[in-house]
């Protein structure tokens, strides 16, 4: 019994004195001095002032701290950028210090916050501040945070024509300190962007990388030059109505240079590898990418609202973007190509343009009375019928170069089982409309047809116009009527020659 009483006293003796020397310590550093230092501390790093308008308070179990409620960094109503307002602030203690008498903090933990940057026009920076008073050094000391964790954040970033918002924002460090020194951290949050108030961008937004801080690190000039090196990673990106299932990339950010390489895209169906690099001083985007294997069918559906292609895409881009003035699409130049095998044509049927192609020449040798006819508009080409249906095709394939808002395409080729077209054109990026040359080869299984197409130089000349969404193919007179007249049908036509050069001319126009 007297080894169990003694036990017992070993046991209660050390527990009562770290519950005196924790007791001691909670009774000299009063919630008066708590607030005085955490309101210097919060002038000097932000450059605002600082209040705690909640209330401070102790607690021991299940592990010792002080949680602060009710924190406001700045004004969000004055001509000052920058304001913070924090529910929950939980500075929680070393334990092992605190049973040797020493009050050291080690971790930082934020519930539920808000900071509000606004970049518009108008809006000041505010002046430097003197640093706290002396007495409060000593007790800087004292707070060593090692651990940081903010959570339930929301940081707003407020330009003249557009805003950022992070929602559900997550950010936790270790290693935490303010000399510089490398240390890890990650960031969570989702993140959504509106130009003139409406949507323009959406995300859930992933980092988890390294960085370092200085005691001024929230200033304009800290902010642009703090260096970042991680995995970045997007989840369901859209932009406008493109949508990307998953970016990641590795990321390095120094003096405002950013550096995206590799950077991977999944997206319809697909993915896609490149590279992104921006520089400031130039304020120049530089963006190259290699995709396989898209499904283009909802590509462009959700970038045009209409369906016109189908099949699988492949494409390269290498692009730059001029931001110091920018102007969509003037601001946009690259090259590329773009690849499309074994897919459908969905605002075409050019085999219904054949047929009725064929079935017009069979009537100008085989009716003599057609001489004399006019071309009705659904015997022409203009037939709006063509571009209703689908047609199937081998082979689709582009190389083109964007400069002053033009997309120019040197090199079109689209091949069918009866059809192969070839030349060039180009798309105005601003309002779509196309303007090109074609030479059509068609297979017509007709004689009287494939003589005509021998007498234009083994392919039929086309126009292109119209818009993307709706196209227009149109036969190029111009290059047609010089064929015709220096070339005469031989006398075993039924129709006299001057009669087919007519009625040639009247079917394709």
């Amino acid at each position: 019994m007297t080894t169990l009483k003694k036990l017992v006293l070993a046991l209660l003796i050390p527990l009562f004195l770290a519950c005196v020397v924790m007791w001691g310590i909670v009774n000299s550093l009063k919630p008066d001095t708590i607030k005085a230092y955490v309101n210097a501390e919060l002038q000097r790093l932000t450059n605002e002032s600082g209040e705690i308008k909640g209330d401070v308070s102790w607690h021991v179990f299940p592990r010792p701290r002080i949680k602060i409620t009710h924190v406001q960094i700045g004004d969000p109503r004055s001509a000052s950028p920058f304001a913070v307002t924090i529910d929950n602030l939980l500075l929680n203690l070393k334990l092992t210090q605190l049973l040797r008498g020493n009050l050291v903090f080690s971790e930082l933990n934020v519930d539920g916050f808000t900071v509000a940057i606004d970049q518009r026009a108008g809006r000041i920076n505010p002046p430097a501040q003197a640093k706290p008073a002396h007495e409060m050094e000593p007790l800087a000391q004292q707070f060593a945070i090692k651990n940081v964790m903010l959570s339930h954040g929301r940081l707003i970033v407020t330009r003249d024509q557009s805003q950022v918002i992070f929602s559900g924002l997550q950010i936790g460090a270790e290693q935490f300190n303010l000399r510089q020194q490398s240390f890890p951290f990650q960031l969570k949050s989702r993140v959504t962007v509106s130009k003139k108030g409406q949507p323009f961008l959406h995300t859930q937004f992933l980092f988890k990388g390294n960085t370092r801080l200085t005691t001024q690190w929230l200033s304009d000039v800290q902010l642009k030059s703090l260096p970042l090196f991680g995995q970045l990673t997007l989840l369901d990106l859209g932009i406008q109505q493109l949508k990307v299932d998953r970016l990641q990339a590795n990321t390095s950010y120094k003096e405002g240079v950013l550096d995206l390489n590799p950077l991977t895209l999944s997206l319809y169906r697909g993915e896609s590898v490149g590279d992104l690099h921006y520089d400031p001083q130039q304020a120049r985007l530089h963006i190259n990418q290699t995709a396989t294997d898209l499904d283009s069918n909802k590509l462009i559906h959700d970038l045009f609202a209409r369906k016109l292609l189908k099949g699988r895409l492949d494409f390269s881009l290498h692009t730059e973007i001029d931001l110091q003035d920018f102007k969509w699409p003037q601001s946009i130049s690259g090259k590329g190509n773009v690849t499309v095998k074994d897919g459908t044509l969905m605002a075409m049927n050019v085999n219904q343009m054949i047929q009725e192609t064929n079935a017009r020449i069979n009537s100008l040798f085989l009716n003599k009375s057609a001489a004399d006819q006019s071309a009705k508009p659904e015997e022409t080409l203009t037939n709006p019928a063509f571009f209703k249906g689908n047609t199937d095709f081998k082979l689709m394939a582009s190389q083109y170069r964007i400069e002053n808002g033009l997309l120019n395409s040197h090199l079109f080729v689209l091949q069918t089982n009866r059809l192969q077209l070839k030349g060039g054109g180009q798309i105005n990026l601003l309002d779509y409309s196309l303007s090109g040359a074609l030479l059509a080869k068609v297979i017509f299984k007709n004689e009287n047809a494939d003589k005509i197409q021998q007498l234009l130089g083994g392919a039929i000349p086309l126009l292109v116009k119209g818009t993307l969404i709706e196209p227009l193919i149109l036969p190029d007179m111009k290059k047609i009527n010089p064929l015709l007249t220096q070339t005469f049908i031989t006398e075993t036509l039924t129709l006299p020659v001057k009669a087919v050069h007519n009625q040639l001319k009247a079917m394709l126009r």
